[in-house]
């Protein structure tokens, strides 16, 4: 009886010391992806985890470098990881519409191609956030904003023509004389 005793606790024991390692394990990888995070000089490649790569292009959009950082979230947008892909494509979205917010803060209507041009990028990504992710507000919230300033679209220009016409078959090619 007192083997059994002895071995519950050394598997126990050797439990717990697995956990430790692996627990151990993690926290110096976290580490070290934080140093690299921080180190500016430390460039980032396709073959450095996704997870490091993803946080050196939120460091990037968050130091105002958003299309730098949007060029390289685009890289990170065919990973495996669903949840990496769901946060890219949020942060992509969030990008354009900060750009876009700001663009039509400023300029207003002076650059509405621009403008919607960058809202239709915004919205196409934080859509397909939450197609990934119906659960997602962040998304929701900032694709309703999107809506909101979404500039009017322009009326179309008024026809130069000022004369009149006696028949609608002297303006078709083909028919001389205007008519059949």
């Amino acid at each position: 009886m007192r083997f059994c005793k002895f071995a519950g606790w050394r598997g126990l024991a050797l439990l717990i010391t697995v956990a430790l390692s692996v627990e151990s394990f993690w926290l110096w990888r976290l580490t070290h992806i934080n140093h690299r995070v921080h180190d500016a000089s430390s460039e980032v490649s396709a073959n450095d985890d996704p997870y490091l790569r993803f946080a050196k292009s939120w460091r990037m959009a968050r130091d105002g470098e958003g299309y730098a950082a949007i060029r390289e979230y685009a890289l990170l947008s065919s990973s495996d990881d669903a949840l990496l892909r769901e946060r890219v494509n949020y942060n992509i979205g969030t990008l354009y519409l900060e750009q876009a917010d700001a663009l039509w803060q400023s300029s207003g209507l002076l650059e509405f191609e621009r403008v919607t041009a960058l809202l239709t990028l915004a919205k196409q990504y934080l859509i397909e956030t939450l197609r990934m992710n119906p659960q997602n507000t962040d998304a929701r919230f900032n694709l309703e904003y999107a809506g909101r300033i979404t500039p009017p679209p322009r009326e179309a220009a008024a026809p130069k023509w000022q004369g009149t016409k006696s028949s609608v078959f002297s303006t078709l090619p083909g028919l001389p004389g205007g008519g059949p």
